[in-house]
């Protein structure tokens, strides 16, 4: 059948299809070779990505060992469960027989006043990091897979286009200098050892069950106050759960992965009222606005100092994701408004078995 539709396309002379059908024969040929399941080792596998890509993984036949704190397990018949704490040595039972190392165990945003912050988010970020994929290369894992932020490339972009992975920007904060920090590391552990190593750097993840400005977004809604919105359309770049733990999956194993960074987004990016409409429609409640001149919002929100607030909120902030595209097959979400729905929706379910 395979030759048939081979002879059928170089008569045609469609050689496109020819290349697709090739490769289909040399992956295959590649899994029948490698034989047993991927044996991936996932870290912070209690929280909001780490727990969706655990069942994402195990739906997709990859043997998971899901790494959990001490009091934080989840239960799973699925994978393989560990408890470790990694700011200590992995004992024997953490990395053996592990092919590759998903890390998504981290310290997210604070909203901190002090100076600790650098301090904190590097011990953690970076240095954990770092002690982990030093661990993992000495028991010969194959592959390091670190969960990254969109925040390396700045916390906001007023310049035309949009952001890539060579946008370049020294306003960082401390959460996303500790995840720069760690890349760099990371890479030059690779260089110095037979370990590949792929980052991946999301935008703001949405789906059921959001933390964060999106889990205080989506109970503002389910208040029904009227919200103040620009009376034009801001366009803000969001990478929707399912289309994230889809894009983790390739990079655990796809050849062309290896050595590379990856932004993760959705394809269009989409405005404050229409995310705001979006969760307002998963709640299952009317949608109410006020809509002001941009500056005149602006200038109130400066008023309560929450300009950076503004910024995250309302501001533009336009990510392409097409090298992940292009360099590895991945089909991105085209809209992250049916995210935001799904994310309505689950906060909904919950409030309501209260």
């Amino acid at each position: 059948m395979i030759l048939t539709m081979i002879f059928i396309q170089v008569f045609l002379g469609n050689s496109f299809l020819i290349i697709n059908v090739i490769n289909s024969l040399c992956l295959g040929f590649y899994l029948t070779l490698k034989g047993s399941k991927l044996k991936v080792l996932v870290t912070g596998a209690s929280g909001f990505i780490g727990s969706s890509v655990v069942k994402y993984l195990t739906s997709s036949d990859i043997f998971v060992r899901a790494c959990f704190r001490p009091k934080s397990i989840i239960k799973n018949s699925s994978v393989e469960v560990v408890t470790w704490d990694l700011s200590s040595p992995a004992g024997a039972d953490v990395l053996s027989g592990i092919d590759v190392v998903l890390h998504c165990a981290g310290r997210a945003h604070k909203n901190e006043a002090n100076g600790n912050a650098l301090l904190k988010h590097m011990t953690i970020n970076f240095n954990l990091t770092v002690n982990l994929a030093r661990q993992a290369a000495a028991h010969g894992v194959k592959r390091f897979v670190f969960l990254s932020t969109i925040g390396i490339h700045g916390r906001s972009y007023g310049g035309e286009g949009s952001i890539n992975e060579s946008t370049v920007s020294s306003d960082l904060e401390a959460y996303a200098y500790s995840k720069l920090s760690a890349e760099k590391e990371l890479i030059a552990l690779s260089e110095s050892s037979k370990m590949e190593v792929v980052v991946i750097r999301p935008c703001l993840v949405v789906g059921p069950g959001s933390p964060g400005n999106i889990e205080k977004l989506i109970q503002l809604m389910a208040h029904k106050i009227p919200v103040p919105v620009p009376n034009r359309k801001n366009r803000r770049s969001y990478c929707s759960l399912e289309s994230l733990n889809e894009l983790i999956r390739i990079c655990l194993e796809h050849p062309a992965a290896a050595g590379n960074a990856f932004i993760a987004a959705d394809a269009n990016p989409v405005s404050t009222e229409v995310i705001m409409q979006s969760i307002c429609k998963g709640l299952g409640v009317k949608f109410r606005a006020i809509r002001l001149p941009p500056n005149l919002l602006k200038l109130v929100f400066f008023c309560f100092c929450k300009l950076n607030l503004y910024d995250k909120l309302y501001g533009d902030y336009v990510v392409d994701a097409s090298y992940a595209v292009k360099k590895l097959g991945w089909k991105q979400y085209q809209c992250s408004s049916s995210a935001f729905e799904e994310a309505g929706k689950a906060f909904y379910k919950s409030v309501s078995k209260i």
